[in-house]
């Protein structure tokens, strides 16, 4: 019985080790709500700064005609709950290349999906 729950918290703690690996870095924003993002509306890149549980990151938004906006933002994570200085969000999926977060602001619910850059 010890030896199982021993492999079950041995278990979380690498696959929250795995998430903070794969996060690292900058990853673009390919769709919301399951409706893609052309270039046309705008490019969004999400970086992460830091191997950890926690760390800081930036949000770097491009519009169609090339004009940058830049926003950081300190985070933590813990599970599959990423919490940054402005939201809070549910890592639904990550593997080497994407990245899949979702947020929920009262009834409403954005799916953003990334691919690493």
């Amino acid at each position: 019985m010890l030896f199982v729950a021993a492999t079950l918290v041995l278990g979380a703690c690498s696959k929250e080790k795995k998430v903070n690996k794969r996060m690292d870095g900058s990853w673009t924003l390919m769709s919301e709500n399951d409706a893609e993002i052309t270039a046309d509306k705008g490019v969004t890149v999400l970086t992460f700064e830091k191997d950890k549980k926690e760390g800081t990151g930036s949000v770097e938004y491009t519009d169609s005609k090339a004009n940058k906006s830049t926003s950081t933002f300190e985070y933590t994570l813990d599970g599959n709950v990423l919490t940054t200085s402005t939201n809070s969000y549910t890592v639904v999926e990550y593997t080497k290349t994407d990245l899949t977060l979702l947020s929920t602001n009262g009834t409403f619910e954005l799916k953003q999906k990334f691919k690493k850059n």
